[in-house]
């Protein structure tokens, strides 16, 4: 991480990674409720940020987070997609999901997903719904937003743990 994570609500505990690994060897790693990752996991692999170089690297995250979450979780994920700038053709629902245009990695960058890395990230999650707020009947837009999202927006969908 960058920084320490900081949070002042009482019911949001935010671990870094050592804290994170710290439980986990103590066995004191409670089962989460919510995963969030927005602009992160796409760089995970790519050894931008002194990772090691894993291919895999971002579908090896979110699985890793299936694993620590509760049974009821959401994950809440912002990361590049092909239509993310679209809006006549950004995924509403899970088919529309797996129709976007074309998986792209720029190499150590990070990579911008598309229908055949995008299911394989979200693999044993289930689609919920997209939050956008560029859209009227979404809050978190400035007046200037107009009717595209910000160029350097992400749009963020929650998905729920499959039942299997």
């Amino acid at each position: 991480e960058y920084a320490k994570i900081i949070t002042d609500h009482p019911n949001v505990t935010a671990l870094e990674p050592h804290e994170f690994f710290q439980r986990v060897r103590a066995g004191i790693l409670p089962r989460f409720d919510v995963v969030v990752t927005a602009s992160s996991v796409e760089h995970s692999g790519l050894g931008r940020y002194n990772d090691a170089l894993n291919p895999w690297g971002d579908l090896i995250a979110i699985a890793r987070a299936f694993c620590v979450s509760a049974r009821h979780a959401r994950l809440v994920i912002a990361v590049p997609t092909t239509f993310q700038r679209d809006a006549e053709h950004e995924a509403t629902t899970e088919e529309e999901a797996m129709k976007f245009g074309t998986d792209w990695l720029g190499f150590n960058g990070a990579r911008t997903y598309g229908p055949v890395r995008y299911p394989y990230l979200v693999t044993n999650w289930q689609f919920a719904h997209r939050v956008d707020p560029a859209r009227a009947n979404r809050t978190g837009c400035n007046p200037h937003c107009g009717k595209e999202p910000p160029a350097w927006g992400q749009i963020v969908y929650v998905f729920q743990k499959r039942d299997h």
